[in-house]
């Protein structure tokens, strides 16, 4: 009887202690680290700090990855919901979130932390993650985030321009990713931006999540273009 009340109390002891499912978190070709952030599994509740310190003080590797990619999460056993955030690690501010398994990771060339919070029944866990991106063009940090999004940039003559995009119409400005504004000299802007075909100013740039798709010197052009390729909000 002693021997079963031993075995019967071991493996409750060992189902108390097992930790939620290890999940394999990847983004191209790079696998990438995590540590948990807190989570309650089988009666075991654990919480090691707010999440908003957790996310600045994450103890794992920051690999350097690709923009342009996705981050993928797959688990043992699949959650009933999951949910990715992705936050900031300069501001410590949370920038994006979304359901599901994947997102599109940020075209900024910094560090960024990823939340994965996933819940099966009552039970839950948080895993945190850290990657790097890379810098691949010089015009990286004005691509949209996320697939059949857009933004615009304009460059303007001399260093405190007025800006000119401001002056898109209200249905199609809306539904840009976002408009970015520089001014400056033309040599110093084909400086800063190396990769941008830039001969003249002011200067037009219309960007996919990848690459430039429209780009002219003349304000009624780049409208004329934006009408064409946005759906204008009613």
């Amino acid at each position: 009887m002693a021997l079963v009340v031993l075995i019967a109390f071991d493996q409750w002891n060992s189902y108390k202690h097992e930790k939620p499912p290890k999940p394999f978190i990847s983004v191209g070709d790079t696998n990438l680290k995590y540590a948990f952030a807190s989570y309650s599994w089988h009666g075991t509740v654990k919480k090691s700090k707010e999440l908003s310190q957790a996310v600045y003080d994450i103890p794992v590797p920051t690999p350097k990855v690709n923009p342009f990619q996705q981050l993928h999460v797959k688990f043992p056993k699949k959650p009933d919901k999951v949910r990715i955030e992705v936050w900031n690690t300069q501001t410590n501010e949370k920038v994006n979130s979304k359901k599901g398994l994947s997102i599109d990771v940020p075209n900024f060339p910094w560090s960024f932390v990823f939340v994965i919070k996933a819940e099966w029944g009552k039970e839950n866990a948080t895993y945190i993650t850290r990657i790097n991106i890379g810098q691949k063009v010089s015009y990286q940090q004005f691509l949209p985030w996320g697939k059949r999004k857009y933004t615009v940039l304009e460059l303007l003559p001399g260093n405190s321009p007025d800006s000119t995009i401001t002056k898109l119409p209200h249905n199609l400005a809306m539904k840009l990713d976002k408009m970015s504004s520089w001014g400056g000299t033309l040599e110093d802007l084909k400086k800063q931006q190396p990769d941008l075909p830039i001969t003249e100013v002011p200067a037009y740039f219309v960007f996919d999540q990848k690459k430039i798709i429209f780009e002219t010197n003349n304000l009624n052009q780049l409208i004329e273009f934006l009408k064409k390729k946005l759906k204008p909000l009613k």
